[in-house]
């Protein structure tokens, strides 16, 4: 059964979408130019958003785990692995290329302030008015309780990690899509997927404000701690050998709710150069904003075969095979469903 909002995808698909026109912009005079540039990125979120909120209502995704079980059975039985991205091989080498970050650690101000991507990150936005607008309920911004760690300069700075999100360089699949158009598609799926995961979900909100501009409300999986959530942690086999489990609690934390020791163990490496930091102490996710959000970049610009990451499905780097057009795997919102799962 097709989720409320699907019919929508291929509109949505071509750049910016038309038929699900922004709600009032922010107030006190802002210039038009952005206004508009903030419409066009609304319309992108609220068909993405009604998509992701469609899908959840008949299939609320599994947690994160380090491959989609639907996914690679379906590859396998379909043989398809040596021809879609991102399979062993080529396709596979340069999905991992566009996810390369700068280094270890945080982002430096000058790096922040000069990095291509990130410069047109916040020119779509909009700048901190944008960012309030698109997500006036996020912790501790008034509407949530609590210290506010999804600030617009903590995301900026996850964004600058990865020069190739939102970058320069379209896939095949998009030919005549310019960087603007991907980047806002990009944004769209990325800020949809938070609504998802970490939104208030209120559907009669008392300020009327729709639930696509809902996300970033959570911090953590509502009711967990480290006794009451201790299920997410693989603590047998490669994968706890490779990533020991410490008795403390993987459950989701931050905007993309990763989870699994399979998960924190390879982000920890890729943010400290040391697996053990975040299996030692997870909570640090949710200490420094910048590393929250950078776990959601880390997740959705990373590969998992059989899977593309998120945004080779929404860049255009990942051409579906014949078995994947027959299953309805098309770049597109639809098909980064999974990839988090």
């Amino acid at each position: 059964m097709e989720a409320p909002g699907m019919q929508n995808c291929a509109q949505f698909d071509t750049g910016l979408g038309q038929n699900c026109p922004a709600k009032d912009a922010t107030s006190g005079g802002n210039p038009r130019k952005r206004l508009k540039r903030l419409g066009y990125l609304a319309a992108g979120l609220c068909i993405v958003g009604a998509v992701l909120v469609g899908v959840s209502l008949f299939h609320r995704p599994a947690k994160k785990l380090s491959t989609d079980r639907e996914w690679t059975e379906r590859r396998a039985v379909e043989g398809t692995c040596s021809i879609a991205n991102p399979s062993p091989g080529p396709a596979g080498v340069d999905g991992l290329e566009r996810a390369r970050r700068l280094a270890v650690g945080k982002p430096t101000a000058e790096q922040i302030a000069t990095a291509r991507n990130t410069q047109r990150v916040s020119e779509i936005i909009g700048g901190e008015a944008g960012w309030d607008y698109l997500f006036p309920m996020r912790h501790g911004s008034g509407q949530a309780n609590g210290a506010q760690p999804y600030t617009f300069d903590n995301f900026l700075a996850a964004v600058t990690q990865w020069p190739e999100f939102c970058g320069d360089k379209v896939g095949p699949y998009y030919p005549n899509d310019t960087a603007e158009i991907a980047c806002r598609r990009e944004l769209a799926t990325l800020f949809a997927n938070f609504a998802q995961e970490v939104g208030a979900q209120i559907p009669n909100q008392a300020d009327g404000i729709p639930t696509w501009r809902q996300a970033l409300y959570w911090l953590s999986e509502i009711g967990c701690t480290d006794t009451t959530c201790s299920g997410y942690a693989q603590c047998t086999g490669w994968a706890g050998e490779a990533w020991p489990c410490t008795g403390r609690g993987f459950f989701g934390r931050g905007p993309y709710q990763l989870s699994w020791n399979y998960n924190y163990g390879p982000f920890s490496t890729a943010m400290f150069g040391d697996a053990s930091v975040l299996l030692a102490e997870p909570n640090l996710l949710l200490d420094d904003g910048w590393l929250a959000f950078a776990s959601a970049l880390w997740f959705f610009m990373t590969p998992q075969a059989p899977k593309p990451s998120g945004h080779d499905v929404v860049y255009g780097h990942f051409i579906p095979s014949e078995a994947d057009v027959a299953n309805g795997r098309l770049p597109g919102v639809r098909s980064t469903l999974p990839v988090p799962s």
